[in-house]
Parts: structure tokens; C-alpha cells; sequence
């Protein structure tokens, strides 16, 4: 008998359990067995766009977190999700495995139906995301000074404010940072909204605005100028390394391939200046 357990405590179809233990183990690139791992299926206790009908977590054996999200049904959601984690794995930006699929089916053995949980995503289009270790992962806001390397954070901050402001990616508040304190690595998550939202070049200045706030509480003291200068780092080098890039980027639609060469067309050094200095 698999290992899937349900809110309702609904014992799952075996056939069904074995074809969603092998979407998990894909998604995560790593073997889960029915008869060894387990799984609980839960729904999302954060408010999000998503939260209420069209988020469930997938947790593994305590530990490791995979997301089903059906991004509110729309489809453009859906393709921008996909294309900016591929723009960040192609250009080593710290990326995570996410995986489309058309309707998810894990039926209860008694009703022959699919569980309360899943109930109307047998036909839905959803993406399978890997969140890697949930007791690991703090979002920006959860985190402490102490908690993190300062200098590096700093850098690769940077380095995530050129990404995001180059592609256009809003929605950029400190809960959609997330970082890990094994590894230390910051990740950008939820990018429904980008890159270029309806095809438009997004206010530079209306994401400056979001990066500021972002880490304003973690600036002060005799170390501020330190940091500041980890940021410029991450911010120039990941700008040009996105520069030189272009044309490996062909998850984007020829609008916008446009909108993004006339967000190179920025001086790097101006805009990091309107950051910090």
C-alpha cells in the first residue's frame, strides 16, 4: 500500500499513487518509492494569489516540499513561470525544477473518485515545482542578520536586482525571495509576473523602488558601505553576464526579445546608483 495521505485520510488508488510518485521523483531528480516515502498532500497556510484553490504542497517525508499550482488558470501565467525558470537555470542563476502537466488524477479507492483535496484538477493544467527542503528555505522576510552571510547575501541580491529588473519581473516583495541557510543560496520564486507583463517595458524605476524595500533592514551601521558595494558587484556583473546571453535565450517571444535588448540599452552604473548612492 502506497504511502499518500490525504486531509480526509483517503486511501488512495495504488495505480494513481505510483504514476504520482514517479512525477514527484522526477521533479525533485531523486527516487520515492510507495512502499518507503511519504506523502502529504496539504493546502498552503500563507495568503497568496494562489493559496485558495489553486496551491497544494506536496510534502516528502517531512522535509522536502514540491508545489502543484494551477497559477489561477491562466494559461500566460503558466508560460511565464516556465520561461523565467528556464532564463535563470540557462543563465546559472540558483533555479529550481518545475515541470508542466495537463490535470492531476489521484482518486480515492472506496469513491473512484479524485480526493477531496484534488477535487477539480483532473483537467486543469498545473506546474509541478520543487521547493527542496521546507525546514531549509526562509523567505526574505522570515530572515535574521544572523541567520546569513552578510556580504554574500548583499552580492547575490545584486545580482537578482539586475535579473529582475532586465527581464521585467514585478511582484518582487520580500516573501518572493526565498533562501537557504544550508547552502546559502537566494532564489527568486512566483515570477507569474513576468517577464514584460502584456508586453509592455516595465518603470525601471518602480523596480528600484521594490529592491529598496526589500532590503532596507538590512542596512545600517559601519557596515552599510561594505554591503552597498557587494550589491554594485552582484548588480554589474549579472547585468553584462545577461548582456552576452541574448541569444541563448529562446524561451522568450520576439516581443519580448525587443523589450529586453531596450532594457540593456540602460547604463548599468546609472541605474545601481539610483539604488544605494
Amino acid at each position: 500500500m502506497n504511502r499518500i495521505m490525504t486531509e480526509k485520510n483517503e486511501t488512495i488508488n495504488d495505480i494513481d499513487a505510483i504514476e504520482f510518485y514517479k512525477l514527484l521523483s522526477q521533479c525533485i531528480e531523486q527516487e520515492l518509492k510507495p512502499t518507503v516515502d511519504t506523502i502529504v498532500l496539504m493546502k498552503p497556510t500563507e495568503l497568496s494569489r494562489n493559496s485558495k484553490g489553486f496551491l497544494i504542497y506536496s510534502q516528502i517525508n517531512k522535509r522536502r516540499r514540491v508545489a502543484l499550482k494551477r497559477c489561477k488558470d491562466y494559461p500566460e501565467y503558466v508560460r511565464r513561470e516556465i520561461a523565467v525558470a528556464a532564463a535563470q537555470k540557462i543563465l546559472g542563476f540558483p533555479s529550481y525544477n518545475i515541470i508542466k502537466k495537463d490535470g492531476i488524477i489521484l482518486r480515492n479507492q472506496s469513491t473512484k473518485k479524485n480526493c477531496k483535496i484534488l477535487c477539480g484538477w483532473e483537467n486543469k493544467t498545473l506546474l509541478v515545482i520543487d521547493h527542496s527542503d521546507s525546514n531549509a528555505m526562509k523567505t526574505l522576510r522570515q530572515l535574521c542578520k544572523d541567520e546569513i552571510d552578510m556580504l554574500e547575501f548583499f552580492y547575490n541580491y545584486g545580482k537578482w536586482a539586475a535579473f529582475n529588473c532586465l527581464f521585467g519581473v514585478q511582484d518582487r516583495h520580500d516573501k518572493n525571495f526565498v533562501i537557504s541557510i544550508i547552502d546559502q543560496k537566494l532564489y527568486s520564486v512566483d515570477n507569474e509576473e513576468g517577464p514584460f507583463v502584456n508586453d509592455k517595458l516595465i518603470d525601471i524605476r518602480f523596480l528600484i523602488t521594490q529592491t529598496k524595500k526589500g532590503v532596507q533592514r538590512f542596512l545600517g551601521g559601519f557596515d552599510e558601505p561594505v554591503y552597498v558595494e557587494k550589491f554594485r558587484s552582484g548588480f554589474i556583473g549579472a547585468w553584462n553576464k545577461i548582456a552576452s546571453n541574448l541569444s541563448s535565450l529562446d524561451m522568450f517571444n520576439k516581443q519580448e526579445k525587443e523589450l529586453l535588448r531596450n532594457s540593456i540599452a540602460y547604463d548599468p552604473e546609472k541605474v545601481v546608483k539610483t539604488l544605494f548612492y
